[in-house]
């Protein structure tokens, strides 16, 4: 519960509910919901190298009419060094990979059509509202299915270690929501301005990590290591909405989501700023177009340190797809 007070207060200085100069606004709120899961998982091994583990999963949500959500994983890796006859100098050779289904149903009453209380609304009195967005049963959760697979090395007696991993995931059946501008449109004649809905589109985020590591020097009660850390994590418009994604140039499949767009000034054909007679930039009047991204293509981070902690050092480079003036 939150209470606040109405038109300040009648002694200043004196904070306190009951000192409101009008009737106390207060809100209060409920929510129940109840999740019943069943889980089990088999692991195999096979000469303590080749491993293979798959989960299953069935929950049980009270926020949907079709309850029940199966979402299964499966994952292996295999240890190389360890089933060939490998050189003195290789250490390790691992390959993984691993698959995972997954779904988000909504919060609790976020489909249900309720009415909405206020009090001290009009005069004092107490108002009821219904709400303005259509909300059905037919909404399904969010779902996604993610993949993954690395790469993870080790040689001359581990003084040199990498690591590669590459994952994807797909999210789609996507459930509308009102803080991305998710609610498809309608007309304001019919008493609603919109309506909660699945969208058709889907997203794909694909990443890479790569990792390297280095000892140039291992002494008895000294050693000194040297880490690097390659990443990306971009997404993408794997599937448009024929009928609620936004039709824009910077919105295509296999384009990214993080477009960052503004209105450019006007320019001359070389690229200078066109000013009026006062000397101010002038406005551009066309549609808003694509300056750049706002995630870093790549985040390069290189950890230096020392088990003396004699030395200890970061060094953190983020590439930038593209930096451009905004207009004010």
């Amino acid at each position: 519960m939150t209470a606040s007070t109405v038109n300040g207060l009648t002694i200043p200085g004196f904070y306190s509910l009951r000192n409101s100069t009008g009737p106390v606004s207060a809100v209060e709120g409920k929510t129940k919901e109840m999740r019943n899961g069943i889980y089990s998982r088999l692991s195999l091994s096979w000469r303590n190298a080749v491993f293979i583990e798959g989960t299953a999963r069935n929950d049980w949500y009270s926020m949907l009419p079709d309850k029940s959500y199966f979402y299964p994983s499966v994952s292996g890796s295999v240890v190389v060094s360890d089933l060939i006859q490998k050189p003195n100098w290789l250490n390790l050779l691992k390959v993984r990979g691993s698959w995972a289904s997954t779904v988000y149903p909504p919060d609790p009453y976020e489909i249900n059509q309720t009415f909405g209380v206020s009090n001290n609304v009009w005069d004092g009195m107490t108002t009821a509202s219904y709400p303005n967005i259509i909300k059905d049963y037919s909404i399904n959760p969010t779902k996604e299915d993610m993949a993954e697979f690395g790469l993870e090395w080790a040689v001359l007696n581990n003084r040199l270690t990498g690591n590669y991993t590459y994952y994807a995931r797909r999210r789609y059946n996507i459930k509308a929501d009102i803080s991305n501008s998710n609610y498809s449109n309608i007309s304001h004649t019919t008493g609603f301005r919109a309506r909660l809905i699945n969208l058709k589109e889907e997203r794909m985020t694909r990443g890479h990590e790569i990792s390297l590591g280095g000892v140039p020097i291992r002494r008895a009660n000294f050693e000194w290591s040297v880490n690097g850390n390659l990443s990306q994590n971009l997404q993408y418009y794997h599937k448009l909405d024929p009928d609620y994604t936004a039709d824009a140039l910077y919105i295509k499949e296999g384009m990214r989501t993080d477009h960052y767009v503004t209105r450019d000034w006007e320019r001359s054909p070389d690229g200078e700023i066109i000013h009026n007679a006062a000397g101010m930039p002038i406005s551009a009047v066309h549609t808003a177009r694509l300056f750049g991204y706002t995630a870093p293509k790549w985040f390069w981070e290189s950890p230096i340190n020392s088990n003396t902690k004699i030395l200890a050092s970061l060094l953190v480079l983020m590439v930038a797809s593209k930096v451009c003036p905004i207009p004010i």
